[in-house]
């Protein structure tokens, strides 16, 4: 929670509270930490997906995504093929999803997160393979 929030504070974002699901986030010590910095929590119902639905379906997006990669490397290049390379097709399917505009706001995620403008600089660097220096 602390790399996080420093991250968002690096960004100029002021975290509030948190909405999550009744698992690892309902730890004793994850909510003595939210408390103890004046955050609220709050908790989706068990099995209720659907109140934390952006979550759930960003998570879905950036899943198949990533799946989608590893098949495309997989026919394209059998002979490097290695289920070890299923976080780095996360990360990359992560970084898409964040720079990428939604086709009805206009804006990225990352742009609704920050509050500023982005220049799609990570998307040019996709594009032209230079993928790291997005990070």
């Amino acid at each position: 929670m602390e790399g996080f929030e420093r991250d968002a504070l690096h960004k100029g974002v002021n975290v509030q509270s948190y909405h999550t699901d009744n698992g690892i986030f309902k730890s004793t010590r994850f909510v003595q930490e939210v408390l103890q910095n004046a955050r609220a929590i709050r908790y989706s119902g068990v099995g209720a997906k659907w109140q934390n639905g952006v979550a759930e379906g960003a998570i879905s997006i950036v899943s198949s995504r990533a799946r989608t990669s590893m098949i495309h490397s997989a026919l394209h290049w059998p002979e490097v093929e290695d289920p070890a390379l299923w976080p780095l097709a996360v990360q990359h399917a992560v970084c898409l999803y964040n720079h990428t505009p939604n086709k009805d706001s206009g804006m990225a995620p990352i742009e609704v997160y920050t509050c500023t403008i982005n220049d799609c600089q990570a998307l040019r660097n996709a594009i032209h393979g230079d993928v790291l220096s997005t990070f």
